[in-house]
């Protein structure tokens, strides 16, 4: 939540979609894009879609209104990242540490992408559902991974699941945060809509 910030001036009706697509199809990328060691085409499509979106938040200031939504963590997440550019600095090996380096700056980036358009989205909730559908998807076809399939359904065999992750911690990382954000949709969500959402949380977490 924002603090002491007036509300963000609404974005066109285009553009305000054309973030909201963005948004969905990096949760969408990040399930189901296929990871690979050397080219890392997962990584790839999250770098691209943070900076599609921190890309659209640069050219909204040039239009007259509010320059930025502060929210809570702002101070946090900027000194996180400037932690890890200082340790990267002071590294001796900065071919190590440029790994962890890449991730600290690609988690701050999509933090503050996310923290700037969330109120600016055609519809908020849709990244949302793109990330809680993903999951299920993702938990359902483990699901049958760890039996081989399911009667003429056949599907490689897994003792440990990773989809497209190539790892199951990976996986693993990525079902329990669509877990939490089904289970948030399934207790905001009425009728029908709680229980499909409530189904979700428990094929991402099954």
């Amino acid at each position: 939540a924002a603090a002491d910030t007036p509300p963000a001036a609404p974005a066109p009706a285009l553009e305000g979609w054309a973030v909201a697509a963005l948004w969905a199809g990096s949760f969408a990328g990040l399930a189901f894009i296929a990871d690979q060691k050397i080219l890392r085409y997962k990584l790839l499509a999250a770098e691209a879609g943070a900076a599609g979106a921190l890309a659209w938040v640069l050219a909204s200031w040039l239009r007259p209104g509010p320059r930025w939504v502060r929210t809570p963590l702002d101070v946090a997440v900027a000194l996180y990242a400037i932690g890890g550019l200082f340790f990267y600095a002071l590294s001796p090996e900065h071919g190590a540490s440029s790994l962890e380096l890449n991730r600290i700056v690609l988690s701050a980036a999509a933090f503050f992408a996310a923290a700037q358009t969330s109120r600016r989205l055609a519809r908020p909730e849709a990244p949302a559902w793109s990330w809680a559908l993903s999951g299920a998807i993702a938990g359902c076809y483990c699901l049958l991974q760890t039996r081989g399939g399911l009667g003429p359904l056949q599907v490689p065999l897994a003792e440990r699941p990773s989809f497209t992750f190539g790892n199951p911690i990976f996986l693993a990382a990525f079902l329990s945060s669509a877990a939490c954000v089904s289970g948030a949709l399934a207790v905001s969500a009425a009728g029908r809509g709680r229980g499909l959402w409530s189904l979700g949380a428990l094929l991402a977490l099954a």
